[in-house]
């Protein structure tokens, strides 16, 4: 299989990489590697730690705009903030299926092949959300949008039925009078479901990860 990206796995269980290598199909384009310790001599797209084999100083060691998940045995807050003030995508608690983890891969593999092109408009159910003019038009009136509210819609709905992750979601903020925080994230989020209405109910949080627009019906 030719491939173009790397996910590396720094782990002692070797159980997810070999059942995602089960379910890799010929159109996937990475490979799964794992290792049982890091080292900044491998390669990587996307990196998944168990979170006992972080390195110490790994903020300093992993290189400028890495990306990668920390794999978690039991919830720990504040662990789990530190790995997300410092950088990582977001966490994820074990136990977990091969098939979730997978769909991390594409996700994220879609967001760094996603070309530049922006539609003008995006229609779901009986709304249009207008990109430029930062409105949603629907039968019971027109919703005005904030750009950063507009820039998380526009990754939801392009993304839609698929987890776009927080980091991500948190490059949309244009918001420069504070420093931007994991946190802004959500209070944009409680206000886009407020001005969404009955709509706002598809946006739902996927825990350590994101959020997700549902593609199904209401």
């Amino acid at each position: 299989m030719i491939t173009d990206r790397i996910i590396l796995f720094v782990t002692q269980n070797n159980n997810i990489p070999l059942q995602l290598k089960e379910l890799s199909h010929s159109e996937d384009k990475y490979q799964v590697i794992t290792s049982s310790e890091f080292s900044a001599n491998i390669k990587s797209d996307l990196i998944f730690f168990d979170y006992s084999l972080l390195p110490e100083h790994y903020w300093q060691l992993l290189p400028q705009q890495a990306n990668y998940f920390v794999l978690f045995n039991i919830f720990e807050e504040e662990k789990i903030i530190q790995i997300l003030n410092q950088g990582a995508l977001g966490y994820i608690l074990q136990p977990v299926t091969a098939s979730v983890i997978k769909a991390i891969i594409q996700s994220f593999l879609r967001r760094n092949n996603f070309e530049n092109t922006i539609p003008e408009s995006i229609v779901f159910g009986n709304c249009t959300f207008y990109l430029l003019n930062l409105t949603v038009t629907s039968p019971e009136g027109t919703i005005h949008l904030t750009p950063s509210e507009a820039g998380i819609l526009k990754q939801l709905l392009i993304n839609r039925g698929r987890p776009c992750l927080r980091k991500h979601l948190l490059e949309e903020i244009k918001d420069h009078s504070q420093e931007i925080i994991s946190r802004n994230v959500d209070v944009h989020i409680a206000s886009l479901r407020k001005k969404l209405g009955s709509y706002g109910k598809k946006i739902s949080t996927i825990r350590g990860i994101g959020y997700v627009f549902s593609d199904n019906d209401l």
